[in-house]
């Protein structure tokens, strides 16, 4: 049994396909960024990223792997650089551009 399947606590609900594979990473990323969904903030939404990441494993396809680890950056831009603004948006955006290039 791997550590996941032992972990109990259930402390927020995110929506059942916020990780869905056809949803774009900026769509998780403004999910996850709920304070109803992460109420402990950011490094929680970060946090719950990163789990269900390591939780697929090797199951996980990589083009969704690349959405999901573009919803973390996303995530640890607005930590660090400000809220949900629109025009921080399109920045958040273009660095993810230039960094996957």
């Amino acid at each position: 049994m791997g550590w996941v399947q032992e972990v109990k606590t259930v402390s927020t609900f995110p929506p059942a396909t916020t990780f869905a594979s056809w949803r774009p990473g900026v769509e998780t990323a403004r999910i996850m960024a709920d304070p109803l969904v992460s109420p402990k903030g950011w490094n929680s939404a970060v946090a719950m990223v990163v789990y269900f990441m390591n939780r697929q494993g090797k199951r996980l396809r990589e083009d969704h792997r690349i959405e999901l680890t573009k919803a973390k950056r996303l995530l640890q831009l607005w930590r660090d650089h400000g809220r949900l603004q629109s025009d921080f948006l399109g920045a958040a955006e273009n660095i993810l551009r230039t960094e996957s290039a």
